[in-house]
C-alpha cells in the first residue's frame, strides 16, 4: 500500500515539473546601480524534469545549473558561486534576477 502511495506521489511530482520542460529564448536583460548587464538578452535557458541550466556572462562561459519546483520557483547556481533566482508562470515566462557586487541584473525568457 505505502509502495502504490508513493508511487503515484513520485509520478504526480515528474508530471507537475515536467510541465515546465523546453527551451526558453531570452527576451531581455537589464541591470540597476548603473551597471551593464553583460548581454542585452540572455541565451537560451532549458528545463528537463525539472533541471534547467543556462550559459551566462559576456561570453557565455558561465554555467548557471539548478533546478524548478512544481510551484515554478527557479534556483539555480552559477560555476563562480552567483545565485540566480526566478518564476516560471503559467504563460511560459521566466523572470529571474542575480547580483553581483552592487549590480542586479533581471533576466526574462520566454517558453518557445
Amino acid at each position: 500500500m505505502v509502495l502504490i502511495v508513493l508511487t503515484a506521489v513520485t509520478t504526480a511530482l515528474a508530471q507537475s515539473v515536467a510541465s515546465f520542460d523546453g527551451t526558453y529564448v531570452g527576451v531581455s536583460a537589464t541591470a540597476t546601480y548603473g551597471c551593464t548587464p553583460p548581454t542585452p538578452v540572455p541565451r537560451p535557458l532549458t528545463i528537463k524534469n525539472g533541471a534547467a541550466q543556462f550559459s551566462g556572462g559576456l561570453n557565455g562561459d558561465l554555467i548557471f545549473q539548478g533546478i524548478v519546483t512544481t510551484q515554478g520557483a527557479l534556483l539555480l547556481r552559477s560555476t563562480t558561486g552567483t545565485i540566480l533566482s526566478g518564476k516560471v508562470d503559467a504563460n511560459g515566462k521566466i523572470t529571474g534576477r542575480y547580483g553581483v557586487g552592487d549590480c542586479l541584473i533581471a533576466l526574462i525568457w520566454q517558453k518557445q
